[in-house]
């Protein structure tokens, strides 16, 4: 019986470099997309009082919600079914 490595594998051998740099850029839009809605980075941007009738804070939230769930509709995209 093989022996488990104790090292931290990301992709297995044999992953594909287009399945590589699908992952990698979904792990920067997610980390891009954390730092955006944390308070310090949030409160640097800055916003109207009334975005389509909501206050700003939280159609910031809201559009950011929008970039992931366009960045999941892309990964499932490029995935091999």
């Amino acid at each position: 019986m093989p022996r488990p490595s104790s090292r931290l594998v990301f992709f297995p051998e044999g992953t594909t470099k287009a399945h590589r740099r699908g992952r990698v850029g979904m792990a920067l839009v997610l980390g891009v997309t954390a730092l955006m809605l944390v308070w310090p980075v949030q409160a640097w941007i800055p916003l109207r009082p009334l975005v389509l009738g909501l206050p700003a804070s939280f159609a910031w939230v809201i559009g950011w919600l929008f970039v992931i769930f366009g960045a999941l509709i892309a990964l499932y995209r490029s995935e091999d079914h």
